[in-house]
C-alpha cells in the first residue's frame, strides 16, 4: 500500500506560505506604521519647538523694549539728577552772591565810592574813588575783617585833583573767604 502525502503537505507549505506572507505585510505595515508615528511625532515636537521659540523670541524682544524704556529713563535720571545739581549750585551760589554784595555794601566806609567791580572766579576786582589813602586803608581792614572777603590788595592808588578837591583813584583786589564760599549750608 502505498500513501502519497505530497498534497498534504503541498498544502501545509502553502498554508504556511500564506502566514508568513501575512506576517511579513503585517510587519511592514507594523514598520511603516512606526515609521509615520515617529515621523509625525518628531515633526509636531519641531512644531512645538518652534512655537517656543516664538513665544521665547517674542518675549525677549518685549524684554528688549522694557530695557530700552529703562536705558532711557536712566538716561532722564541722569539729565535730571544733572539738573538738579546746576539748580543747586544755582540756588548756593545766589545766596553767596547776595552776601558778597551785601558785605561789600555794609564794609564801605564813609567817603569811599565804587566806580566798578569786576569777579573772575572768587576773586573781586574794585576800582573806586576815596577822599584820602586813610579811607582806602580802612576799606581795606574792614575786607579783611569780613567773614565773607580776605585777602585785600592795593594795586594802584592815585591822587588827583578834582574840582580843588585831592581824590584818591584806587584798584584794590579781594578774594572770597574759601571757608564761606565753600560751605552755605548754615546760611538761608
Amino acid at each position: 500500500m502505498n500513501i502519497n502525502l505530497l498534497p498534504w503537505r503541498e498544502e501545509r507549505r502553502r498554508l504556511r506560505d500564506r502566514k508568513m506572507l501575512a506576517n511579513g505585510v503585517l510587519v511592514w505595515i507594523l514598520c511603516g506604521g512606526l515609521v509615520f508615528a515617529g515621523y509625525t511625532f518628531f515633526i509636531n515636537e519641531q512644531r512645538n519647538q518652534e512655537r517656543r521659540n516664538d513665544y521665547l523670541n517674542a518675549e525677549i524682544s518685549k524684554l528688549d523694549e522694557k530695557i530700552k524704556e529703562i536705558k532711557e529713563l536712566r538716561t532722564r535720571k541722569d539729565n535730571l539728577l544733572v539738573r538738579m545739581e546746576v539748580i543747586q549750585n544755582l540756588q548756593q551760589e545766589r545766596k553767596k552772591v547776595v552776601h558778597l554784595f551785601d558785605d561789600i555794601v555794609r564794609k564801605l566806609p564813609e567817603g569811599v565810592y565804587y566806580r566798578s567791580m569786576t569777579k573772575n572766579k572768587s576773586n573781586f576786582s574794585l576800582d573806586g574813588t576815596a577822599q584820602s589813602n586813610a579811607r582806602v586803608s580802612d576799606l581795606m581792614n574792614r575786607l579783611d575783617s569780613s567773614e565773607w572777603f580776605e585777602n585785600a590788595k592795593l594795586n594802584v592808588i592815585d591822587v588827583t585833583p578834582s574840582s580843588g578837591v585831592r581824590l584818591s583813584q584806587f584798584k584794590l583786589k579781594v578774594s572770597e573767604e574759601k571757608n564761606k564760599a565753600n560751605d552755605l549750608s548754615g546760611v538761608n
